[in-house]
């Protein structure tokens, strides 16, 4: 896997669902003309350059969603189990409305020709072992691939053809504490 296709189809969609999430209120909110907007970000397909697929950010402020669903995988424990929860913060519920096809991994997963559960590692210091480490090619090609459900949520009843084009990450929740260091 090279890091340009994994800077192109993780990192920058990942800092674009973290954008997003930070600039709306977590339950979507409205635009200028009053409309609702989603709270996830939204990402198009590239229509020019690699004939693959590689999403792009949309223009800031853009909330419509894809035209066509475009697939996601969302690695988490816990809490982000509760975030897709239909019950809880019902992520799952509004990706499905906006035209996202969800699938999720979370403690124990391990792809086909892992030794072991990478599922069990998202701390912020894991991502290498996830992304680049010597590991990494099984773990995306099993992300890329991932259409399973491993916690329970609304989603889009058949996923579209093709790779996961977002990968979204949410570390364990004590990696929520950032702060500076103190010396």
């Amino acid at each position: 896997m090279d890091r340009v296709r994994v800077v192109r189809q993780v990192v920058l969609p990942l800092i674009v669902l973290l954008s997003a999430a930070l600039a709306q209120p977590s339950c979507g909110g409205a635009d200028d003309a009053g409309r609702q907007t989603p709270a996830a970000a939204t990402v198009d397909r590239d229509r020019e350059g690699d004939a693959g697929a590689s999403p792009r950010a949309t223009a800031a402020g853009d909330t419509e969603p894809p035209p066509e669903p475009v697939r996601l995988v969302f690695i988490h424990h816990s809490v982000g189990e509760q975030w897709l929860a239909d019950d809880g913060g019902q992520l799952g519920l509004t990706l499905m409305d906006n035209n996202y096809f969800v699938s999720d991994t979370n403690y124990g997963w391990c792809p086909d020709g892992c030794e072991e559960a990478i599922g069990d590692t998202t701390d912020i210091g894991h991502w290498y072992d996830w992304f680049v480490g010597p590991g990494s090619g099984a773990y995306l090609a099993g992300l890329y691939g991932e259409d399973g459900q491993n916690s329970e949520y609304s989603r889009l009843d058949q996923a579209p053809e093709g790779e996961n084009e977002i990968i979204m990450f949410k570390s364990c929740y004590p990696n929520s504490g950032l702060g500076r260091q103190r010396r």
